[in-house]
C-alpha cells in the first residue's frame, strides 16, 4: 500500500519494451509499482483504485484509455517508451506468440498522442540504457534524485514476464478486459473522442 499522497505515475509502453525492467527499476526502495495491472481490472473505476493504492504502474495497454484515465486522475505523472511495432511484433513471435501488427500500430499511434502532451515524458525504449535519459524518467516518475549505482547495477540485467503465465491471467479475464473495453469506447465516444484522436 502506498504510503504518501504523491500522485501516481504511469508507463505506458507497447510490450517487449523493457515495461518489466521498468516496473523492477522504479520499484525502488519500497516503490510500490504494478505491472499491466489493467490485466486483472473490470472497470476503469478498478483500474484507477489500483492505481491510487500505488506509486506507480507500468501498462503495455491501458494507452487506448489515456484519455479518461488523466479525467480521473488529472495528476497522473505519464511517461511514454516507444518501441517500433514491427520490432516488437518479431520480438512476440520470437517468444511463440502472434500480434497483430495493426493493433500494435493503433497502439503505438495513441502513444505519439500521449507523448505530444504536455508534461509528458517520452524517449525510445533503448533509450533507458542511457543514464542521462533514465535519469529523466526517475525523476519525473518517483521525485527522488536519481540513483546511478541502482541504474548501473540493473541496466544490463534482462528483466522479463514469463509471456505464457500473462497469456493465462489475459484469457482469465477475458471477460472482464472487454467489458473494460466496451466501457473505454462508449465513454470516450460521449465526450466526442474516437479511439485514435
Amino acid at each position: 500500500m502506498k504510503l504518501d499522497s504523491t500522485p501516481p505515475f504511469l508507463v505506458l509502453s507497447l510490450p517487449r519494451s523493457r515495461s518489466a525492467w521498468c516496473k523492477h527499476w522504479l520499484g525502488y526502495a519500497g516503490k510500490e509499482v504494478g505491472h499491466d495491472i489493467a490485466i486483472q481490472c473490470n472497470s476503469i473505476t478498478d483500474f484507477v483504485l489500483r492505481l491510487r493504492s500505488m506509486d506507480g504502474s507500468c501498462e503495455t495497454g491501458a494507452v487506448i484509455a489515456w484519455r479518461l484515465l488523466l479525467q480521473e486522475v488529472p495528476d497522473l505523472r505519464l511517461v511514454v517508451v516507444r518501441r517500433d511495432p514491427v520490432a516488437v511484433q518479431a520480438s512476440l513471435a520470437a517468444q511463440g506468440l502472434e500480434a497483430s501488427l495493426e493493433e500494435l500500430v493503433q497502439r503505438w499511434t495513441l502513444l505519439n498522442l500521449v507523448a505530444a502532451q504536455p508534461g509528458v515524458v517520452s524517449l525510445d525504449w533503448e533509450a533507458l540504457s542511457d543514464p542521462a535519459s533514465a535519469k529523466v524518467v526517475w525523476e519525473h516518475c518517483l521525485e527522488l534524485p536519481f540513483d546511478w549505482v541502482w541504474h548501473a547495477a540493473l541496466c544490463e540485467v534482462n528483466i522479463q514476464v514469463d509471456m505464457y503465465e500473462r497469456v493465462e491471467l489475459l484469457r482469465a479475464n477475458q471477460a472482464g478486459i472487454a467489458a473494460m473495453k466496451a466501457e473505454i469506447v462508449r465513454r470516450q465516444s460521449s465526450k466526442g473522442h474516437q479511439w485514435l484522436n
